[in-house]
């Protein structure tokens, strides 16, 4: 086994905060848009650390990973952030969703020991200085971009997730080491460090039970004896050559939780502007409710939620598309079980059906609105027509 605790390996730590920006974003005019302001740069240049996923070059599969429509991805220069004694890069990624939500990725460098790393895990679980500083960003970001965003607002609800992406070692035939690097066995490497690395995650300076280790380590995927990728609730250990892919992957899976949570809010607060539209209406208003068009207002108010909600749960659902590759599909798998996506799914389908149900309601009473407003019509020409005869006939 190698050694345990190196004393010396790189690692770069991406920080991603989630944000949503509006019901949709026009990619294209937003990029249009974005390219005035100057702290911005195409993800495409030599200076941009994250470009847009594309298919890796080392797996033969075609077109197994892909977003639809691809994302925008724009690299911006920010000042430094110092957390647990770092300074954060200069740069950050902006990445924009067609369905409404961007995401804001730090990047930050560290080399040194393992447990170098607990010190800077633990300052970025809740960093409200990052956090700040993504806010800002954003804010520029969106009054930049307005007009191509369809209803632009920045929700206050936020969404984090840690990277941490450990440089691999070159082949020993080619680094010139005359002993093993650590991390030339990933998965050796996680077993021996796996107190560590669960405080790392869990971003916990206090020892962890057993428990705790076993819980925050057990969703663990690997493609080769030699690749090795561990996801957490809060963050994720990428031991991978070519990460690219996967941190494309957990990022969406942060922006698909961000997204999830909104509607869910949505939706609660459409059913409770809806009970009072269900509610039997006395006095006056029965009279009123008897009048053509007295619903229309309530039914087109829970119909236009009922249709952007809808929207917005498929076009998120829908936004990555996994064909072909298992190794991807099982990574992105054990990140929604681990964020819950499944249950966020559930949750978000049943007041969907609620909110159908209440719109089938409004919709059945407007109906019987009009039966009883053709019945007082009917009965109101026979009594004149009663009344006529019977003046007539005196």
């Amino acid at each position: 086994m190698p050694n345990a605790a190196p004393d010396n390996f790189r690692c770069t730590v991406h920080a991603l905060f989630a944000f949503d920006l509006g019901l949709a974003i026009d990619l294209a005019r937003a990029a249009t848009l974005l390219s005035a302001l100057n702290n911005l740069t195409p993800a495409n240049s030599p200076s941009a650390p994250l470009p847009v996923p594309r298919t890796s070059p080392a797996r033969p599969t075609p077109t197994y990973f892909k977003f639809k429509p691809t994302p925008l991805r724009l690299s911006i220069n920010t000042a430094p952030v110092t957390i647990a004694s770092l300074n954060a890069a200069t740069t950050a990624d902006a990445t924009f969703y067609d369905f409404g939500a961007v995401t804001i990725a730090f990047h930050i460098s560290y080399s040194g020991p393992l447990a170098g790393l607990l010190p800077l895990a633990e300052a970025l679980y809740d960093c409200r200085a990052l956090l700040e500083q993504a806010r800002r960003l954003v804010n520029q970001l969106l009054d930049q971009a307005r007009p191509a965003i369809k209803r632009p607002a920045l929700v206050e609800r936020t969404e984090n997730y840690v990277l941490y992406q450990f440089d691999m070692p070159k082949p020993a035939h080619t680094s010139g080491q005359s002993s093993p690097h650590p991390l030339a066995d990933p998965i050796s490497f996680i077993a021996a460090n796996t107190s560590t690395l669960a405080r790392i995650l869990r971003s916990e300076a206090r020892t962890l039970s057993d428990q705790e280790i076993h819980d925050a380590m057990c969703c663990r995927i690997s493609y080769t004896p030699h690749d090795a990728a561990v996801i957490d609730w809060n963050a994720a250990l990428l031991f991978l050559d070519e990460p690219i892919d996967a941190r494309s992957i957990l990022e969406f899976a942060n922006v698909e939780l961000l997204e999830m949570r909104h509607l869910d809010d949505q939706l609660d607060d459409a059913l409770q502007a809806s009970v009072p539209t269900l509610r039997p209406r006395k006095g006056l208003g029965a009279f009123n409710a008897l009048l053509p068009g007295s619903n229309t207002p309530d039914l087109d108010r829970v119909a236009e939620l009922q249709m952007e909600s809808s929207l917005l749960f498929e076009n998120v659902n829908n936004a990555l598309k996994l064909v072909g590759d298992q190794y991807l599909a099982r990574l992105y798998r054990l990140a929604a079980d681990r964020l819950h996506l499944p249950e966020w799914d559930t949750a978000i389908l049943r007041k969907l059906g609620t909110l159908e149900s209440i719109y089938q309601k409004l919709s059945g009473r407007q109906s019987t609105n009009r039966l009883e407003l053709l019945e007082w019509i009917v009965i109101i020409l026979i009594a004149v027509d009663l009344v006529v005869g019977l003046v007539g006939h005196r």
